[in-house]
């Protein structure tokens, strides 16, 4: 009897605190950073003397600074000289998944006459990839490019279910397939100290893999969990879509 009663203080105090889940079908906001536009510049310059080019760069405005995978990255920018940013400037864009691989053409798109900044939206990206902006340039402004690499993590699923033997069963599936490869359960035992690997599994011909949770044996400690996959050439280090927080009842 006494058994059954601390199954169930326990399982009430398990809860989850971090929530970053991708459900099948949702089309989730890009993870972005944004930095401040580039001002407009009000007019073109005089045309240059001689074979002069006004100098021009690629000034980032927004981009993808991670990604799960089944997410779509994104980023914008503006082309810009040292007088601010040139409007309806056209530029294209490419991608590729490694630096031995040839450039491929993804899309162009036209700056803004407004704010000069140009986007691209929603842009596939199934493993990490590296894309590149290019301006061609004109009788005027200079070419210019530059590159940005959105690191891409591989999703992990999870869930929680009681045990009949106590504690908890944690478990989930990584995508895309990654057969026979190892997960780590990381805990910590309060909300400001650093993650610890506490156990490893290797992941079955399915890609699923399972943890037992254990809860802190003072009344008055709280631990929390999370799985995590190491990172390669391919993916950046993933981690399951929740954390989870135990506190001993």
């Amino acid at each position: 009897m006494m058994r059954a009663v601390a199954a169930v203080a326990f399982a009430l105090m398990m809860t989850v605190v971090v929530t970053s889940r991708v459900d099948a079908g949702e089309t989730p906001a890009c993870l972005s950073t944004v930095p401040r536009p580039v001002t407009v510049v009000p007019e073109l310059p005089a045309p240059p003397e001689l074979d002069g080019l006004v100098e021009t760069r690629i000034h980032w405005t927004r981009w993808s600074s991670q990604v799960v995978y089944g997410q779509a990255a994104t980023l914008a920018g503006q082309v810009v000289t040292d007088d601010g940013a040139v409007s309806e400037s056209q530029v294209e864009l490419y991608s590729r998944h490694d630096d031995g691989e040839p450039w491929k053409h993804v899309g162009s798109a036209s700056s803004d006459p407004d704010t000069g900044v140009f986007s691209f939206e929603c842009l596939p990206a199934p493993e990490t990839t590296s894309f590149k902006v290019v301006y061609e340039g004109t009788l005027v402004y200079s070419s210019s490019q530059a590159g940005r690499t959105v690191p891409v993590a591989r999703r992990v699923k999870d869930a929680t279910a009681p045990r009949a033997a106590g504690g908890y069963w944690f478990s989930g599936s990584v995508e895309p397939r990654y057969a026979g490869r190892p997960v780590h359960l990381q805990r910590k035992t309060c909300g400001g100290c650093a993650w610890k690997v506490v156990d490893r599994r290797d992941t079955t011909s399915e890609s699923r893999w399972r943890f037992v949770l254990t809860a802190p044996g003072s009344t008055t400690a709280t631990w929390y969990y999370r799985a995590s996959v190491p990172g390669d050439d391919r993916f950046a280090t993933g981690y399951s879509d929740h954390t989870w927080r135990i506190t001993s009842g």
